[in-house]
C-alpha cells in the first residue's frame, strides 16, 4: 500500500482519538472525583435522585432509596 492510501485513515483515527479525549475528559474527571477513583455498584451514594419526567406521569422519579418523588 502506498502512503497516500494509508495516511487519510490514520489521520481520521488520530482526529477521533484526540476529539474523544477533549470531549470526554472533563466528564471522566468529574466521575473520578465523585467515585473517588473506584466504582463500587453496591455503594450508590454518588448518584443523584432521578427527577420525574416533564409533562408526564408514566414514570415518576425515585430518590436514592427507591421511593417515588411524586405521589
Amino acid at each position: 500500500m502506498s502512503v497516500g492510501r494509508v495516511l487519510p485513515p490514520l489521520l481520521a483515527v488520530a482526529a477521533g482519538v484526540v476529539s474523544g479525549v477533549y470531549i470526554f475528559q472533563p466528564l471522566l474527571e468529574s466521575y473520578k472525583e465523585s467515585t473517588k477513583g473506584t466504582f463500587d455498584p453496591s455503594r450508590d451514594d454518588h448518584s443523584a435522585p432521578v427527577p420525574p419526567l416533564p409533562l408526564t406521569t408514566l414514570a415518576p422519579g425515585k430518590d436514592k432509596d427507591g421511593v417515588d418523588l411524586k405521589k
